[in-house]
């Protein structure tokens, strides 16, 4: 007989156990790391290039840079959990689950929270790599605050993006036609949000577009959180923030030209989030009931 906890147990255990879904969840985060160290790193520390001492520039654009590459690593990691519906759909696995006495919200909150909980676990593991990479690297560590907060913001990241994301695996009735989803939707979020460059590079109208995505905002919000650390360092005066900020890809987006608050863009995303989440029930709900 499934429970809720059993159900999130066994759909976990298979996100984690394979070792190709969880390296195609991370590639977006890793071509990241590749376009950062091999192309961008350099062009975007001579951006910012100003009378300060080399270290602290570093310390600023790799916390801006791998903010973005937590927020690919969270998309990515999602869809990959989530995969496992769209398998237990293809190898007739779910008709098996549907015979259990366990209320189709549960079937669903399995998959939803085994995703989350698969998703948070590795994104928290390559939060602690990317504090000890960038402390040892620049000889400049994140505050205390800084390393508390970060992953609960991801943990909120993680309950949107995995809520946004079960209504585009639910489409999917194959491993053929939901993998490649998995590996190129982080990318493709990151070219349209401002991860991989900064949107002011971009025309209004794609900036319009970007402001109706969630992960617009909650990259810029966990950008300028872990960007905190290196400004108090480096005193930059308030008359440069702006530039700066655009130059770093962690300016202020507004939504349909209003310009809300970062609660009210959380609060936002969560809407949407809710949105995509009752549009993924319906088509589930279709699904099982044929």
């Amino acid at each position: 007989m499934y429970t809720l906890y059993s159900l999130i147990k066994r759909n976990f255990l298979i996100f984690i156990r394979s070792k190709s879904t969880i390296f195609f969840s991370l590639l977006s985060s890793l071509i990241m790391f590749l376009l950062y160290f091999l192309v961008l790193g350099q062009n975007i520390i001579n951006g910012v290039s100003v009378n300060i001492p080399i270290d602290q520039i570093t310390f600023l654009v790799d916390s801006d840079i791998l903010g973005g590459v937590l927020i690919i690593s969270i998309i990515g990691t999602v869809s990959g959990g989530l995969n496992s519906f769209v398998m237990d759909q293809y190898e007739s696995k779910l008709q098996g689950i549907l015979v259990s006495p366990v209320s189709r919200v549960k079937i669903i909150l399995g998959y939803v929270i085994a995703a989350v909980l698969s998703s948070f676990l590795i994104t928290l593991i390559l939060w602690v790599f990317i504090y000890l990479y960038i402390g040892i690297s620049t000889s400049h560590f994140f505050s205390f605050g800084t390393f508390v907060i970060v992953p609960l913001i991801l943990f909120l990241y993680t309950i949107i993006t995995s809520m946004i994301l079960l209504f585009p695996m639910s489409l999917f009735t194959t491993p053929s036609a939901s993998s490649p989803f998995t590996g190129i939707v982080g990318t493709l979020v990151g070219f349209t949000c401002g991860i991989y460059m900064p949107l002011s590079l971009f025309s209004p109208s794609m900036n319009s577009v970007a402001g109706l995505i969630p992960f617009t905002h909650m990259q810029v919000i966990l950008k300028r959180v872990m960007i905190t650390d290196s400004l108090e360092l480096m005193n930059i005066p308030k008359e440069n923030l702006e530039e700066l900020w655009k130059t770093l890809g962690a300016n202020e987006i507004n939504i349909l030209g209003l310009d809300l608050n970062p609660f009210m863009k959380i609060i936002y995303s969560f809407v949407i989030a809710l949105i995509f989440l009752f549009l993924s029930v319906l088509v589930i709900s279709k699904k099982i009931k044929k």
